[in-house]
């Protein structure tokens, strides 16, 4: 191949511009119908790359450089719009092609105001071809077609010899190739990609792929050698056999098939065995409904006996419908073993992408993968989903973020040219489906999916693609869909030319088995034998499915060692924690740091010293110690595990039981993404902090020196809820023994990730038993700041718990769904799943109360934490609303040091943040401490100084339960005005799943007094609709009280707050005057 140097390029585009002003360029330019498709850019360079047909040194006279400057922008023309020529509908060749004259169908390049796609200069060139071309159009009407191209041409040699069999290349065999590359039936858009070498790299492969005596290994005749073929042809077999099976099965189900995209099927195994070979050891796949049970059996191994066990309805543990489940398989393929998962999905078409994604990046961070070769994430979208879904573009400006990306994405789009019953035309405003992808930079190759070779080849490319530049890639399989939407629904009702046509149109599997046949790859024996083979199969699979009883284990989508788990009480020996701040406070050497940031570290040194901790310190040093390994070997830690025997009858009553050590705490990695999170929405955190003089940033966290320790991930993410949050849900699902946290910049931003939080978070367990210790921190509280920056919206979240406020100890456990199956070591009463009656409840608080010395409280209180741990394992979340520091850090240490997984939302804390009474001594984080869930004055975990000595002080004549920040202003309006003897605070730290017998055990002290609940929130939002019921059903099931729960708060309203702070302030005063007005 010649190129020309710099230089001459330079002549060259000097040439080009007094080309303008010849009479052969003017004739050009007015013979050009559309200046915007025929304008003479490409000649400046637009479009260029190292493998652009050179211009070798001009004869004297300059004669020739003229036409070849117009042969060159020919080449360009292809390279930049080929793919708006290219027959890629199996229906109607091109996708601008009317099936009928007066089918209302117009594309238009530009805009509403721009060309029709027929009159792009390579439409118009090859409007008669073969019969003729119309070189006038790139103004080369002077040459015959079977003229010789223009001296001062070169042909790069990869292209190889002309395809006509000749010795030269003429302006005919010089279109051929480049229709057969561009405007056929496999294409490229690849010109908005920045990079030279890639475009240049896309290009052999792409331009040389028909060279026969090129010497290059791109070839497609040596790519697709005659094995790959005859596997690809099985493929289409079992993809074909299955969807006849369930259709005859199962004929009034919705299956929503693969026919029209079988080639999904042989395109998933061609890109897996080439990734393979070139280091992928793990393939995340996600993809929504459409062909998801072929999937399911002929790419991850599922059994066609479950398939059909689950359309029989056989089981009665499944959480969701067939067509969104997941599941995980292994295959040795490319001279490996590969694990292959496929994650379930919902409905919402989209939702599951960051989700992939983010297990992607977790097994990649799991393995230490930082050159991101050995985990591959695949993401098989629809196309009206691919352009309507702004998931799309959210994840896409993931793919070279540092802490998001996971070494390119193989994005494949099913494109059947339909949303249901929505044409193309009223779904999208461009041409391809695919173009939401040039925004990220990524290559689109597009293929007719019923030239199978085409999407063999495109499998392949996407994977190499992938490999050499870790870049996303995206292939558009352009199909149809041989039914409706499901097979349930007649889409001749709103596309009746493309059903007539579907009808008659031969399946690919017919199509590609003639071509082989005809090509003596495979006789038409070879065929039928592996059409019975196939069909045997699976009919033996469906009898199996009649006779046979399903299992749980068949359907479990996710194995996580959960024994594994350092199951410990969450508190550490204060010598311990102080040595973390320590190390966290300080900073490398010659660093220059931020005058305020020193300052706060100043102050968190003497947080540390005086043992009074704020929300900030209490959250590092949690992050910090999970950093850390812990052993009871060295002797600094002596207390640990409630057991079962802290229950047993036996126990001395005067004293607290023995119980076992801490076990073994390996180092646990801590992710924290969100908005801003790096220095904190309210200046608190500074987990990241940047030198003032090089801008180099440091991470708090990192090489702490206290030992081996994992890693601390702390990174600000795009201004994406959704892309966000689904993400860190996935990672948290493949890194179970990490802790992840996504922090919202405000409370109510999460409502813009709702479908991720209701589809994944809250009933991921119960659908498809996937389990998730993800922790959503939730900024809450009101302070005057308006509508939208005062809710995390914790009424939406109590809302979706799934406890019964009429029965909060029922007897048994879940039914119906995957969630009810337990594994016995999972569950902390050893019980498998069982829980606690509420008997035994009723019997562990009448023991709480009669408890009189130190040790037989201790003993009462611990079987009461027991009891709590078997009811939280039982439902799905925990949603928390927390007012000491301590509480944080033992709430973020608990979602490692628990037996089972389970999300947590936290409300986190904004005012209180910076509130000075807001702190808790370091002993309330220290040796034997733990997670309050319940916090009485005077008792454990009590950080505030009260005139009520303790909680057993005696009885008072109000009673009012609070959450969140509310608790300090009541504290303190309360000793303004002296009602400390006569109004009892009880802060409810954990509002779900309810703490029942805790707050049972407070109303019994306080026998005669008014009960209260008192909230910031409006009375329609907040918790009050949760625990009202829950207060009363408590109080009656355990104690026989019937005492009612009187409400203060604000008033219902639409709106979470006012934006106007004399407003806030005035409603403050009402809500104090109201609860602590004594009759």
């Amino acid at each position: 191949m010649h190129l020309p140097s710099a230089a001459a390029r330079r002549s060259l585009k000097c040439r080009a511009r007094v080309a303008r002003l010849t009479p052969s360029s003017r004739h050009f330019a007015s013979s050009s119908a559309v200046p915007l498709m025929g304008s003479s850019d490409g000649v400046a360079g637009d479009g260029c790359s190292g493998h652009d047909i050179g211009c070798q040194a001009w004869p004297a006279g300059l004669e020739h450089w003229s036409d070849s400057v117009r042969v060159f922008r020919m080449l360009i023309a292809f390279r930049r719009r080929g793919h708006l020529a290219a027959r890629l509908d199996p229906l109607r060749g091109s996708a601008h092609r009317p099936l009928s004259p007066l089918e209302p169908i117009s594309w238009r390049i530009g805009g509403r105001h721009g060309y029709v796609v027929d009159r792009v200069d390579i439409n118009r060139l090859l409007r008669d071809y073969p019969r003729t071309l119309d070189l006038d159009v790139f103004g080369l009407s002077h040459y015959g077609e079977d003229a010789e191209l223009p001296q001062g041409v070169s042909i790069p040699a990869f292209w190889g010899a002309p395809p006509d069999g000749g010795e030269k290349w003429t302006f005919r065999s010089f279109v051929e190739h480049l229709r057969k590359c561009y405007a056929g039936k496999l294409t490229l858009e690849h010109q908005h990609l920045d990079s030279d070498w890639e475009r240049s790299w896309l290009e052999e492969r792409f331009e040389g792929r028909f060279a026969l005596d090129s010497g290059t290994s791109q070839a497609m005749s040596k790519a697709l050698n005659p094995e790959i073929r005859k596997a690809a042809l099985l493929q289409l077999v079992r993809a074909d056999q299955l969807e006849q099976l369930l259709g005859d099965k199962f004929p009034s189900a919705k299956r929503f098939g693969v026919r029209g995209l079988e080639a999904l099927l042989p395109c998933l195994w061609t890109m897996l065995e080439k990734s393979a070979e070139l280091g992928v050891e793990r393939l995340q796949l996600g993809m929504a409904h459409r062909g998801r049970l072929n999937v399911l059996v002929n790419f991850l191994g599922k059994k066609v006996s479950e398939i059909c066990s689950e359309f029989s309805e056989q089981v009665d543990f499944l959480g969701d419908m067939k067509y969104h489940l997941g599941t995980r398989g292994r295959v040795f393929i490319g001279g490996r073993d590969v694990q292959l998962t496929l994650a379930p999905n919902p409905s919402h078409l989209e939702a599951v992408n960051p989700v992939v994604l983010g297990m992607t990046r977790a097994k990649l961070d799991q393995y230490g993968d930082s050159d991101m070769r050995s985990t591959m994430a695949v993401l098989i979208h629809g196309d009206a989903a691919f352009t309507g879904q702004g998931v799309i573009a959210e994840c896409m400006q993931l793919a070279d973020l540092p802490e998001y990306s996971t070494g390119g994405t193989v994005h494949i789009v099913l494109n059947n040219n339909i949303g249901f019953t929505t044409d193309p035309r009223a779904a999208r405003s461009s041409y391809h489906c695919t173009n939401v992808a040039k925004v990220n930079d990524a290559p689109i190759i597009h293929v007719n999916a019923d030239d199978v070779d085409a999407v063999l080849f495109a499998g392949i490319l996407a994977a190499e693609y992938r490999a050499a530049f870790r870049k996303d890639v995206v292939i558009d399989l352009v199909g149809y869909r041989r039914q409706g939407h499901s097979e349930l629904d007649d889409d001749a009702l709103t596309q009746p030319l493309t059903r007539r046509i579907t009808q008659q149109h031969p399946p690919v599997l017919e199509i590609y088995s003639e071509k082989l046949i005809n090509e003596k790859v495979v006789s038409r024996e070879d065929v039928e034998a592996n059409v019975d083979q196939v069909s045997a199969e699976f009919e033996a699979e469906h009898q199996y499915a009649t006779t046979s009883i399903p299992s749980m284990a068949d359907w479990q989508p996710q194995v996580m060692d959960w024994q594994k788990r350092p199951v410990n009480i969450t508190g550490l020996p204060e010598p311990r924690l102080v040595q973390i701040g320590q190390a966290c406070a300080r900073m490398p050497e010659g660093f220059a740091v931020h005058d305020t940031v020193k300052r706060i570290f100043e102050g968190r040194l003497r947080q540390l010293s005086q043992g009074r901790i704020d929300w900030a310190l209490a959250e590092q040093l949690a992050i910090g110690s999970l950093l850390l390994r812990f052993s009871p070997e060295h002797g600094d830690l002596t207390t640990g595990l409630i057991q079962d025997d802290i229950m047993s009858d036996g126990a001395h009553e005067d004293h607290a039981p023995e119980v076992d050590c801490y076990v073994v705490h390996p180092p646990c990695p801590v992710r924290l993404s969100g908005q801003d999170v790096e220095r904190g929405t309210f200046n608190q955190r500074h987990a990241i902090i940047h030198n003032q003089l090089t801008a180099v940033p440091h991470n708090v966290f990192s090489d702490m020196g206290l030992g081996p320790q994992s890693k601390a991930t702390v990174c600000n993410s795009s201004l994406s809820e959704l892309a966000i949050l689904g993400f860190e849900y996935g990672y948290s699902l493949e890194e179970s023994l990490a802790l992840t946290i996504w922090e919202a910049q405000f409370g109510d931003f999460a409502n813009c990730a709702q479908h991720i939080i209701d589809n994944f978070i809250i009933s991921g367990e119960s659908k498809w038993g996937t389990k998730s210790c993800l922790v959503l921190l939730l900024p809450h509280g009101y302070e005057g700041q308006g509508p939208e920056h005062s809710s995390g919206r914790v009424e939406r979240f109590l809302q979706l718990v799934d406890d019964d406020a009429d029965d909060l100890w029922p007897d048994g456990g879940q039914q119906g769904s995957l969630a009810s199956w337990r594994d016995p070591l999972e569950c902390p009463d050893k019980g498998g799943g069982r829980g606690a009656s509420c008997g035994e409840a009723r019997q562990a608080l009448r023991r709480a109360l009669d408890a009189k010395t130190p040790g037989t409280i201790d003993r009462a209180m611990r079987s009461i934490e027991l009891l709590q741990e078997t009811y939280d394992y039982r439902h799905n979340i925990s949603v928390v609303n927390i007012t000491t520091p301590a509480n944080l850090f033992h709430a973020l240490r608990r979602q490692v040091h628990r037996t089972f997984a389970k999300p947590l939302v936290v409300m986190s804390a904004k005012y209180l943040l910076h509130h000075r009474p807001c702190r808790s001594p370091l002993a309330h984080m220290g040796r034997g401490t733990r997670f309050r869930r319940v916090i009485e004055e005077g008792g454990r975990g009590d950080n505030m100084p009260s005139g009520r000595k303790n909680s057993n002080g005696g009885p008072c004549e109000r009673l009012i339960f609070c959450s969140g920040k509310v608790f300090y202003e009541l504290h303190h309006a309360r000793a303004a005005r002296k009602l400390e003897g006569q109004i009892a605070l009880a802060r409810l730290e954990q509002i779900a799943p309810f703490p029942s017998m805790e707050i049972a055990l407070c109303a019994s002290r306080h026998p005669n007094a008014e009960i209260m609940w008192v909230q910031e929130e409006p009375k329609n939002m907040g918790a009050w609709s949760y625990v009202a019921p829950r207060i009363a059903t408590s109080l009656r099931e355990l104690c026989g009280d019937t005492r009612r729960v009187t409400y203060v708060g604000r008033p219902p309203a639409s709106s979470p707050a006012t934006p106007l702070f004399k407003n806030h302030k005035r409603e403050v005063r009402t809500i104090l005057d109201a609860a602590l007005k004594l009759e």
